[in-house]
C-alpha cells in the first residue's frame, strides 16, 4: 500500500537537515514482516530542495527501536537492490528541454537506468541477502543554456561514481553531492548570411582546386603516353 512520508521532529532543529521517516506503530509489525518475506519492493518518486553545499540524500531500512527488536531476524532478508529510473538536479521541464534540444552538450542525468543488485548467500541451509550500503558520489556543475527562442535555462550537470560496501549494518542507499564553484555556459547562435556565403565559397574553391589538380595529373599522363607513342616505345 501507499505510505505517506511525514517530517520527524529532527527536521525542526536545523535548516540544513531534513529527516523524513515512515510513520509506523506496533500494529504494523506483522504486515511489515510479510512484506519483507514476500520480497515486496517500493517506488520512490519526488523532489528534494537542497542547499548548494556538500550533502547527501539517503534511503535506509533503519526502524524505530520498538520495531527493530521485533524484526531483528527479518533484517537478514532486507534487499536494497534498486534501479534508478531518473535522478537529476534542476527543474524537470528545463532538463527535458535540454535532453531533447542539446543532446551533445552536457550530462544532466548520467545515473538514469543504473541498477545495483544485492547478492544472496547461503548459510546453514538458508539463503540470506548480503547486507550492503550503496553509495553514489556526484559532482554537480551549475550550467546555463541560452537558446535562441526562449529565456535562459539554469540546470545542473553532474558526474557520478558508485561504491558498494558490504557490512553488517542495515542496508541503505546514499546519494552524496558536492557543488562545483565553476559555472558552464552554452549559448545558441545563428550564423549570418555573409558567413554562409563565405563557407559556400570555401567549399567551391576546394572543389575547383581538387578538380584542377586532377586535370593537371591527367594532362601530364596523356602527354607522357603520347610522347612514348611517337618514340615507338609504347607496347
Amino acid at each position: 500500500g501507499r505510505e505517506e512520508i511525514q517530517g520527524s521532529h529532527y527536521g525542526a532543529s536545523s535548516g540544513l537537515t531534513r529527516h523524513q521517516v515512515f510513520s509506523y506503530d506496533n500494529q504494523d509489525v506483522d504486515r511489515i514482516r510479510k512484506m519483507i518475506h514476500s520480497g515486496e519492493g517500493c517506488r520512490v518518486v519526488g523532489f528534494v530542495k537542497v542547499n548548494k553545499v556538500p550533502g547527501n540524500l539517503h534511503l535506509s531500512t533503519y526502524s524505530h527501536s520498538y520495531l527493530f527488536g521485533s524484526l531483528y531476524q527479518e533484517t537478514r532478508n532486507m534487499n536494497i537492490s534498486h534501479t534508478i529510473n531518473h535522478i537529476s538536479f534542476g527543474v524537470d521541464t528545463d532538463i527535458s528541454y535540454i535532453t531533447q534540444h542539446f543532446k551533445d552538450t552536457g550530462i544532466v542525468a548520467p545515473l538514469d537506468g543504473v541498477s545495483q543488485i544485492a547478492t544472496e548467500q547461503k548459510a546453514g541451509g538458508a539463503y540470506y541477502v548480503d547486507s550492503a550500503i550503496f553509495e553514489y558520489y556526484t559532482k554537480v556543475v551549475p550550467t546555463t543554456y541560452r537558446p535562441l527562442d526562449r529565456p535562459p535555462l539554469h540546470v545542473y550537470q553532474f558526474t557520478a561514481n558508485s561504491n558498494k560496501i558490504v557490512n553488517q549494518q542495515m542496508p541503505s542507499l546514499y546519494l552524496r553531492y558536492d557543488f562545483s564553484p565553476v559555472t558552464v555556459r552554452y549559448t545558441e547562435t545563428r550564423e549570418s548570411f555573409s558567413h554562409f556565403l563565405v563557407q559556400v565559397c570555401a567549399v567551391l574553391g576546394g572543389i575547383f582546386t581538387v578538380a584542377g589538380l586532377f586535370d593537371a595529373c591527367l594532362h601530364k599522363s596523356i602527354v607522357h603516353i603520347a610522347k612514348k607513342a611517337q618514340a615507338g616505345k609504347l607496347v
